[in-house]
């Protein structure tokens, strides 16, 4: 996938997330541990739900590959320090192409694999 088509998939994903079901969460309960459920759950509800469908395919792919889905619930758990919408993640996304300087919180969310990385290890 081209990474326009990527970041425009994103957005749309992001300005369309909708919360868990009570029968997705249980399965989220059933993966992680507490801490690690906390961290999950101080996610935006698009992060949960990309985390969670990334779990689901990982599990589709190989039932037994059960230490993926931990990661893959948790690889976006930094961007939740800058809090951006999907509108503030796409002007984060192209100000980090560009030589400006570019505001904290967009540097927050392009610095959040550090940061998520930071508080899992």
């Amino acid at each position: 996938m081209s990474s326009i088509r990527h970041l425009v998939t994103r957005f749309f994903e992001v300005a369309r997330a909708k919360d868990l079901t009570s029968a997705e969460m249980t399965e989220v309960v059933s993966w992680l541990r507490p801490d690690l459920l906390e961290l999950f759950e101080s996610q935006q509800v698009a992060d949960q739900r990309h985390g969670y469908e990334c779990a689901k395919r990982i599990l589709a792919q190989d039932a037994g590959r059960i230490d993926l889905v931990g990661a893959a619930l948790l690889h976006d758990v930094g961007k939740r320090h800058a809090r951006l919408g999907a509108i503030g993640r796409t002007l984060a996304t192209v100000a980090g192409a560009l030589p400006i300087p570019t505001f904290k919180r967009w540097s927050l969310y392009l610095d959040h694999p550090a940061l998520g990385a930071a508080e899992l290890l």
